[in-house]
Parts: C-alpha cells; structure tokens; sequence
C-alpha cells in the first residue's frame, strides 16, 4: 500500500534523507502551469464547466467574453498557480499575493534559491517553479500581477540588482516580466 499526499508547495521544507530512505518516500514534482497547459485542459468541458465562475477577472461584463479571453485574464492574477485559477476567485488571489509581497523582505533572496521560508504568505504563494532543459528547478515570480506588486514595493533598484543575477536564457518565463516590472517600479517611486 502506498500513502501519496499531494500539494503545490514550491519546496518541502527541511528534509530527513534518512527518515525518507526508510519510509519509502519520494517526492513527484509538477511544474508550474502556463497558459498553454490551462488552454488544453479547458478543452475538457466538464472541467471548463467545473472552474469557469472563478475565471472571473474579464474587465467586459457587458459582452459574454471568450473562454481564451476568460483564462488570459486570469492567467495575468493566478501565474503558474493551478490553486489560484481553478480553487480561487480573482478578488482571494489578490487579496492573498498582495499579503505575500507586504510579508516577504527581499524577494532576490528567493528568486536566487538561497533561502526557503517557510511561511505560508510567501513561499507557498508567491513564487512558481519550472525544470529547466538541464533539469535544475528555476524559482519565479507566479504571475504578471505579483510581479508588479513587487515592483512597486521593491523600486528600480531593485530590478537593477535582479537583472545582474537574472539567467534570463534558463528563465524566459520570468523574462517577460522584467520590462513591466520596471515600469511600475519607477512610477511608484517618483515616475519614469
């Protein structure tokens, strides 16, 4: 018999090797999601059916909006979440990142793999994770949303010191977000 516990946590926690040798424990890693993987799986119409009243950040309420139309917008909330575009509505998953970049000091920290708290505000919402083609996991910013939240609250200087360390060919998914997220950053800290 086996006991498989699933979640989307970016990282474990504090890991007993030996303890997981004897038991018999491995762990599975699922990447995070893009739009692509969303677009696919709502071909599916019972899951469509299933998680279509939180796809609910399409700005035109006037007009019955796109299934294509519905995922992009709240692919731009939810990133890389599965959790935050299937479970939750828009208005939780702001709600929640903007708890997660008020509670995390310095996100370089986590983008460059250097330190993994385990708070449930940062860790386990803030951040996505990929493979990269050597297979190394790559953290990143979950969505366009959470990138301009930190931005803002992080400055240009920030972002100068993030493009000196940033891979951006291991990471092209954080990649397209590097413009907006100096365009945010500096209206919020005195305009561009």
């Amino acid at each position: 018999r086996r006991v498989v516990f699933t979640c989307s946590l970016p990282t474990r926690g504090k890991r007993a090797s030996a303890d997981d040798t004897l038991l018999g424990v491995e762990e599975f890693y699922v990447q995070s999601w893009t739009l692509e993987e969303y677009t696919k799986a709502s071909e599916n119409s019972d899951l469509f059916n299933a998680i279509k009243d939180r796809l609910d950040a399409s700005e035109d309420s006037n007009m019955q909006p796109s299934k294509g139309n519905l995922l992009e917008s709240k692919f731009y909330f939810a990133g890389g979440s599965s959790r935050y575009m299937f479970h939750h509505p828009t208005a939780k998953v702001v709600d929640e990142l903007k708890t997660s970049v008020a509670t995390v000091e310095d996100v370089l920290k986590y983008l460059q793999n250097s330190i993994g708290d385990q708070s449930s505000h940062v860790v386990n919402r803030l951040f996505g994770c990929r493979v990269d083609s050597q297979g190394e996991k790559m953290v990143s910013i979950v969505s366009q949303f959470a990138a301009s939240l930190i931005a803002m609250k992080q400055g240009p200087g920030f972002l100068e010191n993030l493009a000196k360390v940033w891979d951006n060919e291991r990471n092209p998914s954080m990649q397209g977000y590097l413009f907006e997220m100096w365009f945010f950053a500096s209206l919020s800290k005195g305009g561009i």
